[in-house]
């Protein structure tokens, strides 16, 4: 009662001297912390980010330039009554809360909107990955991941999709197993910051098949980065495509064709 009770500037001081972690926490104490945390915006001095999806959790982690922790993971899991979030930082688990009757991915993207929501500067690197079990490699992506995949990338291009700029980012990367995947979030960064893209195939026992890449190579992003790296897919695609990178790492089926026949 009495934290209600106070006074808009008092709680904006609070949030104000405080990092990451502690908002994250005071975000989930009551309504009131929530909007004056959504209406002040925190600058977060977020560095890089790097989000794996599984198949019943999300792990965040976090590198920033604030003065007191420059890396903090997050681990989302579902739980049968709720959603189990561990918090870890300087490679030490700093604590543990249960969201009570609430889903893991519905609390992960809550805390992930109101982070890339206050984004304000250019990350350094940006990466999404999706990390399919040992019984996925060998068949079809089970059903629970399938669907959280779904969900995960509807959520994800919503709230891109709703900042007022395309997010700043230098280096983005995915490792994922479709076009699809990708074309839920490169059209919403930056295509003047963009320097660098790396794709990389999730299943190593199902690598170097052909990526269809037709819808990425036409947008301003893959136009205006100026390195690339494609890795354990195969190319096949006009070498035209390529030719604005300074940089490439890549495996085109015309060359290992070629180099099968010498």
């Amino acid at each position: 009662m009495a934290l209600v009770q106070m006074p808009d500037k008092v709680l904006q001081q609070v949030v104000k001297n405080c990092e990451l972690t502690e908002i994250q926490s005071l975000r989930k104490v009551c309504h009131k912390f929530r909007n004056i945390i959504e209406d002040f915006k925190p600058n977060y001095l977020l560095r890089r980010l790097d989000i794996d999806l599984r198949e019943n959790e999300v792990l965040l982690d976090i590198y920033t330039n604030a003065k007191n922790t420059r890396w903090l993971r997050f681990l989302y899991e579902k739980q049968s009554n709720g959603c189990l979030i561990t918090s870890f930082a300087k490679f030490v688990e700093k604590g543990e809360k249960l969201v009570k009757n609430a889903e893991f991915l519905n609390v992960f993207f809550e805390d992930l909107k109101h982070i890339l929501m206050s984004q304000r500067t250019s990350l350094e690197s940006f990466h999404i990955g999706f990390t399919y079990n040992d019984d996925d490699l060998s068949g079809q992506i089970c059903k629970s991941m399938e669907e959280n995949e779904a969900r995960f990338l509807f959520n994800i291009q919503k709230i891109l999709n709703d900042r007022r700029r395309p997010l700043l980012i230098e280096d983005f990367a995915m490792t994922m197993i479709n076009q699809n995947q990708v074309m839920h979030v490169l059209p919403f960064v930056d295509p003047k910051e963009l320097r660098r893209i790396t794709f990389q195939h999730s299943h190593h026992r199902d690598c170097l098949k052909v990526f269809e890449m037709t819808d990425i190579v036409i947008t301003e992003q893959w136009k205006g980065a100026k390195e690339i790296a494609i890795r354990d897919f195969l190319v096949d695609i006009p070498k035209k495509h390529f030719e604005h990178f300074k940089d490439k790492e890549v495996n085109h089926v015309s060359e290992l064709r070629n180099a099968h026949l010498l």
